[in-house]
């Protein structure tokens, strides 16, 4: 009993390690890494299908018709194809297609999804699954919170247990020769960014705003994820304050924006109530924040760059000057959207989109930063790829046209869409579980949106764990139904 309970809980370290996203090891003479997330997916992954291929198969497609991952399906095999073709006639590089087809889809984002969509309710129970990830991720606003302290106060073990499992960063920068202790922490104006375990501090803040929503949910609705009564009470009144702080330590000037966006939109209703009941009361407040701010030096502080970007941008040359970080993404958006203007069918496939946006940038229609200046240049000198920061809206249309690209968002929209009906029918029946997890996915899938413009990208951790729970979640609440259905019937 013993052993077999040991065995079962290998199935949970690829869950833990959705929280280590960048926690790699190099590949022994290549300039690749790789995440121990996927190793682990892999040995577990290749188990399955080999000791129970019919089963496995016949799961994936049960859950492939049962959820909107149907749609993503054909997408990728559509990217695949259109890619290589595109590769064959000469389009697009064959030697970087296949890297970034075999590299990503086949090796990253296809093996993560059929792992996660076979373990559930077959080895996992869902409603397991999914305490355990609210468990988790509350756990890893607390080892934010020590992360930021051995950076404020410099305690160097502190800091070298978070450089070994958030080392992906200062693994590349051996490669490229550069210096590991410019790059195991970052600071602004003079206080540690809180990065926690991820690469860079806007990745992190990335990550917050996309579960903002669950710890908005659970401290509503909560549910039983401890067998202390205590710890279930201080996870629901904390996991919403914790994920806000974490989210302002980040230093990012952006992501607080986009949090208070998306507050708005989950909160809508509530606060056009509060609005009618209280708006002399509301008048009051805002004209009371307004006085403050305009009363309090903000120049030494990361909000300065809010107001920078308010205050001083007349023009996109002033925008690249002002705020080049923002700047940066908004251009890459541009000239990306631009290039799908000018292969709107069939794109210039998966992974080509840097070595296009070479041509295009010289041809920019707005004025470009630094940043891409100089990794252009790292382009024509060193033939490595351009950066460009489009964001997974315009990215997803540069590189495979608007057909593929119209599949990919259909596909977040019925995820969207299942979430939204399964809140509605959970509400009425009280179903505790279920709605909190619709709930949560809504508002996660609403920041997703918010993004689409910004920086994000569809093999990025952070928006493969959101839309992996939504499938599965959505797949263990039909199962649950259908089975429910046949005993009534």
């Amino acid at each position: 009993m013993n052993l077999s309970l040991n065995i079962k809980n290998i199935f949970y370290i690829p869950l833990i390690l959705l929280f280590f996203p960048a926690f790699a090891f190099n590949i022994p003479g290549t300039s690749f890494t790789m995440l121990y997330l996927y190793v682990f997916v892999y040995i577990i992954l290749g188990y399955l299908i080999l000791t129970k291929p019919k089963k496995f198969f016949q799961k994936i497609i049960k859950a492939a018709k049962e959820t909107p991952f149907k749609y993503l399906l054909i997408a990728l095999i559509l990217m695949v194809i259109n890619s290589l073709f595109l590769g064959i006639i000469g389009r697009a590089g064959i030697g970087t297609t296949m890297t970034y087809i075999f590299g990503y889809i086949f090796m990253k984002l296809l093996p993560v999804f059929l792992y996660f969509m076979y373990i559930i309710e077959d080895i996992i129970p869902f409603k397991k699954f999914f305490s355990i990830f609210i468990l988790l991720f509350w756990i890893n606003l607390i080892g934010g919170f020590i992360s930021f302290f051995g950076e404020l106060f410099n305690i160097t073990a502190i800091s070298a247990i978070f450089d070994f499992f958030a080392n992906k960063r200062i693994i590349y920068t051996n490669l490229l020769g550069g210096d590991t202790s410019l790059v195991s922490s970052h600071t602004s104006f003079g206080i540690p960014r809180l990065e926690n375990l991820f690469e860079e501090p806007a990745q992190y803040a990335q990550f917050l705003l996309l579960l903002l929503p669950f710890a908005y949910t659970y401290a509503r609705v909560p549910l039983k994820i401890s067998k202390s009564k205590l710890i279930n009470k201080i996870i629901r009144l904390t996991i919403v304050p914790f994920t806000w702080i974490s989210i302002i330590l980040t230093l990012s000037p952006i992501y607080p924006i986009f949090a208070i966006i998306l507050t708005v939109i989950y909160y809508l209703k509530h606060i056009i109530n509060f609005i009618k009941k209280y708006f002399l009361l509301l008048l009051i407040f805002i004209f009371a924040v307004i006085f403050i701010f305009s009363s309090v030096d903000l120049s030494e502080t990361y909000l300065s760059r809010i107001i920078n970007v308010l205050t001083n941008i007349k023009s996109m040359q002033d925008f690249a000057l002002v705020e080049p970080s923002l700047a940066a993404r908004i251009i890459g958006a541009i000239n990306a959207f631009c290039i799908f203007m000018q292969h709107p069918f069939a794109g210039v496939g998966v992974g080509n989109l840097p070595y296009v946006a070479y041509n295009q940038y010289l041809h920019s229609p707005v004025p470009l930063t630094i940043e891409i200046i100089n990794k252009t240049k790292m382009l024509q000198e060193q033939g490595m790829g351009a950066f460009i920061s489009g964001g997974f809206f315009t990215t997803i249309l540069a590189e495979n046209g608007g057909f593929i690209s119209f599949l990919w968002f259909y596909f977040i929209y019925k995820l969207y869409k299942n979430a939204i009906s399964i809140k509605n029918i959970c509400r009425t029946c009280n179903d505790r579980l279920y709605y909190l997890f619709s709930e949560g996915i809504r508002g996660s899938i609403i920041g997703i949106f918010i993004l689409f413009f910004y920086s994000m990208h569809y093999t990025q951790l952070t928006f493969l764990t959101v839309v992996i729970l939504a499938v599965i979640g959505i797949y263990s609440y039909k199962i649950g139904r259908n089975e429910n259905d046949k005993k009534n019937s």
